[in-house]
């Protein structure tokens, strides 16, 4: 059954030149070289990200993922192996997900915070003490409402990241 279905292949138009392109490119040598090249191109920015979160706090992984999803993102446009549907599907996906976190990342971008002022409130071991109010009536209503987009964010980041990444690597 093997041989009849590599005949049928073979039988197939398949030039000399195409042969030897095959036996160049696909063998473990080339391989390995073209992985050393696509580590050497992606160095410099794993480097800046190593160097940019060198204490790896909490907020490390969100670099880590604000980093990779576009590349990720990057990858699925160009793929023309899988079915377009389950592709474009993907696309979708990875780009709701990284409209998430950029919202809970950068909030002041899409929501607005209430003016606050500072008022002094006191002295304490000879050094005056502020407080912050809110300037409008309805500030600490507005701050309320802030955090709640934030933490809404937040979740449906998570949510939609653990529910869909299996996927997004075949």
């Amino acid at each position: 059954m093997r041989q009849l279905f590599v005949k049928q292949i073979l039988a197939k138009e398949i030039t000399l030149i195409d042969r030897v392109m095959d036996c160049i490119l696909y063998n473990p040598v080339a391989i390995y070289i073209q992985h050393i090249i696509r580590f050497l191109k992606r160095l410099p920015k794993w480097l800046r990200l190593c160097w940019k979160t060198e204490n790896w706090d909490y907020e490390g992984i969100y670099d880590f993922i604000e980093m990779q999803l576009p590349e990720m993102l990057k990858a699925q446009e160009e793929d023309d192996i899988h079915v377009p549907s389950e592709v474009n599907k993907r696309i979708k996906q990875i780009k709701l997900v990284l409209e998430h976190l950029k919202r809970y990342r950068e909030p002041f971008d899409y929501y607005e915070w209430p003016e606050i002022h500072t008022v002094p409130s006191g002295e304490c071991k000879g050094q005056t003490t502020y407080r912050m109010e809110f300037v409008d009536a309805d500030g600490e209503e507005k701050a309320k409402r802030f955090h709640e987009l934030e933490a809404k964010h937040y979740e449906k980041f998570w949510k939609l990241f653990k529910q869909w990444h299996q996927g997004w690597w075949t």
